[in-house]
């Protein structure tokens, strides 16, 4: 059986004109070249809508469910300007940087990049298949966006934004991290091995359980999960645990900390 829980409507319109001052301008106004100024809605008519999703993907006529379907940037010290640069260079086969465009662009997991909107380091990549990749600027801004009194949205924990190519830096970073990435975390060493204490605006990413073309792609064979007690999230840590058989450099900085199976 698979069931799902309906979201109810998702005013992504609303949400960006209500947050227009700090979110909706990145998407109000894009410069293309010998082109008018035009709206957001005009340049990515199928980015944000107004509407209920029926299904976590698939018939909602390519509506995409907000950080459920985006992608996140790996490294969080990069700016718009360099993003947009990397881009026009990879898609102009004629530059000198064409090919060192290609590489860096991969590095930060945005392989299709066509556009770089935002300034500083509050930015996101547009890609052709109409996913946002947002840096951590712009995922805190989303997040604050969506708290209120005492209610706050903390941190993103997501599967999703996986790559079967093993150079891939997401997939290759939740290998090493015990199947789960934790993105920009302030304190690094607290966002690795299998305790981690949670922080403000990170984005933690599941792997993939290992039955298929990602594990035989890039040869893990064992698969995560996690707890997050939340009796007091100012103390909360997220634990994670595995089973099967992880890569050697996780066995050995965590040997006790692992659940195996048989």
């Amino acid at each position: 059986m698979i069931a799902y829980q309906l979201l109810g409507a998702l005013n992504q319109l609303d949400f960006l004109e209500k947050n227009d001052s700090t979110i909706g301008h990145f998407f109000r106004t894009v410069h293309e070249p010998d082109e008018e100024e035009e709206t957001g809605v005009a340049v990515y008519p199928t980015a944000f809508a107004n509407f209920t999703p029926v299904a976590p993907v698939g018939p909602q006529d390519g509506r995409l469910i907000g950080f459920i379907q985006h992608d996140f940037l790996v490294s969080d010290d990069v700016t718009a300007e360099t993003i947009a640069t990397l881009a026009t260079d990879k898609q102009n086969k004629q530059s000198p940087t064409h090919d060192k465009s290609k590489k860096a662009l991969k590095k930060l997991g945005i392989g299709s990049a066509v556009a770089a909107l935002g300034s500083g380091t509050m930015c996101v990549a547009y890609r052709s298949n109409q996913r946002l990749v947002c840096s951590k600027a712009f995922t805190q801004a989303v997040l604050q966006a969506f708290s209120a009194g005492p209610n706050r949205v903390r941190a993103v924990i997501r599967g999703h934004q996986h790559g079967a190519d093993p150079k891939d830096p997401m997939m290759a970073g939740m290998i090493s991290n015990l199947g789960v990435f934790s993105l920009w975390p302030t304190d690094v060493k607290s966002a690795q091995g299998p305790i981690r204490r949670m922080q403000d605006y990170l984005v933690h990413t599941f792997l993939v359980a290992p039955d298929n073309n990602y594990g035989v792609l890039n040869g893990f064979n064992f698969d995560t999960f996690a707890v997050l007690p939340l009796t007091d999230y100012s103390h909360a840590k997220l634990q994670i645990l595995n089973t099967g058989t992880l890569p050697n450099a996780a066995n050995a900085s965590t040997p006790a900390k692992v659940a195996r199976s048989k």
